[in-house]
């Protein structure tokens, strides 16, 4: 059953045109507004929360399939073994990398850097790239992300930053200093959008 802010974000994307960059702009209309941003609950993701906090114990469910669409338990293998952040050694040498696509505004990003990753998150809408610049230089004293300083295991705070790209055009990618990432968090409706071949 479709919520009230569902039915408001479906008819605001039904009237643009299916291509990448008419979808983008629905995007960056609503960022530039920001009257209207039903998905930004204001902290990182508890999900993340946890499962950074106790990596060794990811959280479990009672229910055989607690999330919609996902796969099942069974289907899933024993463990989730996050990569270890590494501290960045004074000399060469590189963090472990995260990215974050449609990162709004950057909460996961920070958490993830708090925790010793360089965190790139990635946004199609300027404006919210924007907002999300603006919370990472300051997330503000009392956020969860400030919260978790000092659980990085010895290697520091990583990178927040936050990029403005078209996830499926890899000219943003010169911006992250090469290589590839050791990590790709997405807990939100970008995959459905990245993933759902109507949408590209």
């Amino acid at each position: 059953m479709a919520t009230q802010n569902q039915d408001r974000l479906r008819t605001h994307f039904s009237s643009l045109e299916t291509t990448p960059t008419a979808q983008g702009s629905g995007w960056d209309s609503l960022w530039e507004s920001a009257s209207f941003l039903p998905w930004d609950r204001g902290y990182a993701n508890p999900a993340l929360i946890d499962l950074l906090a106790n990596p060794s114990s990811p959280p479990t469910s009672s229910e055989k399939n607690p999330t919609p669409g996902a796969p099942s338990p069974s289907s899933q293998p024993g463990s989730i073994a996050l990569p270890k952040p590494k501290p960045k050694p004074v000399e060469g040498g590189n963090r472990k990398k995260v990215l974050v696509p449609g990162c709004g505004k950057g909460y996961d990003v920070a958490l993830l850097s708090a925790y010793g990753y360089d965190a790139y998150g990635l946004e199609v809408s300027s404006h919210a790239a924007k907002a999300a610049d603006v919370y990472l230089k300051n997330a503000g004293a009392g956020s969860l992300e400030n919260e978790y300083e000092g659980k990085d295991g010895g290697a520091g705070k990583g990178r927040a930053v936050c990029l403005v790209g078209d996830f499926f055009d890899d000219a943003w990618l010169g911006q992250t200093g090469g290589g590839g990432f050791d990590l790709i968090y997405d807990n939100t409706v970008c995959l459905h959008t990245f993933l759902n071949p109507s949408h590209r």
